[in-house]
């Protein structure tokens, strides 16, 4: 149901009148939190107070967007969602960095529990509730990356990390799909070999697509030789590669050719990319480099902004 501005209420609180107000769709966009996110912080966690129109439609003004910025600045800090409310009113403001909350921990918990019982019902239920809670962004950063990252180390649990990267892949490939379908531009292409672990560019993907951009990915990307016809296609704005082993000296110079001369940031990830090529590619101003792609997707992001600024 659209809100449209003939729908404002005639009694919105006088105070408020006086700034610019705008439906929930835009407050989205100006903080990177979606709508059901916003909902949810408003009626399970009392975070928001909006008016409403005589319809009942959310309306919000500059100070909502401030109150975003701060709760996302607790979450950020490993903070839980149901604990920030305190926190905002005691205006705590300047308190150091709190360490990762109890509900964290649980919720890690909870979803390595799933992931060693192989119950795909479970993880599914786990990942639906707590991107309805917090930003996609958030969950990546504070939760599933640090989890498959343990999981990846651990000798022992070969089997259910190949089980929960798998699960959630397939939801990461729905959510970039709706994405894609509202987002055109920037166009990030995002490619790893054969070797490398997939989850790793899946979870970058997914960052990168919550910052707005337009995610292709190839997750069994071909040799760096057969890149030109693929990049004259899809005239990408940034490139983020990542590869665990490190190239030999053929692949290394085919790598080179591919990217020489390109005219946008190119992010090169992972150990392979660090070892390989670090050294040369450090010299060059639209290369990046990063021993991980989901920081370096961070950098590409960073990147892209500045040169758009």
């Amino acid at each position: 149901m659209s809100e449209r501005p003939d729908d404002l209420q005639h009694n919105v609180n006088p105070a408020e009148a006086a700034d610019t107000l705008f439906p929930i769709r835009e407050l989205s966009r100006l903080t990177g939190v979606n709508s059901v996110t916003l909902r949810a912080w408003e009626r399970r966690y009392g975070l928001l107070k909006p008016s409403r129109t005589a319809k009942g439609h959310r309306l919000y003004n500059a100070a909502d967007v401030e109150r975003v910025q701060a709760i996302l600045g607790w979450i950020n800090r490993g903070v839980a969602v149901s604990q920030v409310r305190a926190l905002l009113a005691q205006d705590q403001s300047d308190t150091p960095q709190q360490p990762l909350s109890d509900e964290w921990t649980a919720l890690h918990d909870q979803l390595l529990a799933a992931a060693d019982a192989f119950q795909e019902d479970r993880i599914d239920a786990l990942y639906n509730q707590q991107l309805k809670q917090y930003p996609a962004t958030i969950c990546i950063e504070h939760w599933l990356a640090p989890l498959l990252e343990q999981l990846s180390g651990d000798v022992h649990r070969t089997a259910q990390l190949a089980f929960l990267s798998a699960c959630l892949r397939s939801r990461l490939a729905n959510r970039l799909l709706g994405l894609n379908r509202q987002q055109r531009q920037p166009l990030i292409l995002m490619l790893c070999d054969n070797a490398s672990p997939a989850w790793r560019l899946w979870l970058a993907a997914a960052w990168l697509a919550e910052q707005g951009c337009h995610i292709k990915i190839l997750d069994q990307a071909p040799a760096p030789e057969h890149w030109p016809a693929l990049l004259r296609s899809l005239q990408p704005e940034g490139l983020l590669y990542y590869r665990e082993d490190k190239p030999g000296e053929v692949q290394q110079q085919q790598l080179q050719r591919a990217l020489s001369g390109q005219p946008f940031p190119t992010a090169l990830t992972g150990p392979g990319c660090l070892l390989g090529l670090g050294a040369d590619a450090e010299q060059q101003h639209q290369l990046l480099v990063d021993s991980q792609p989901l920081s370096g997707a961070r950098s590409l992001w960073q990147k892209l902004q500045r040169s758009r600024s």
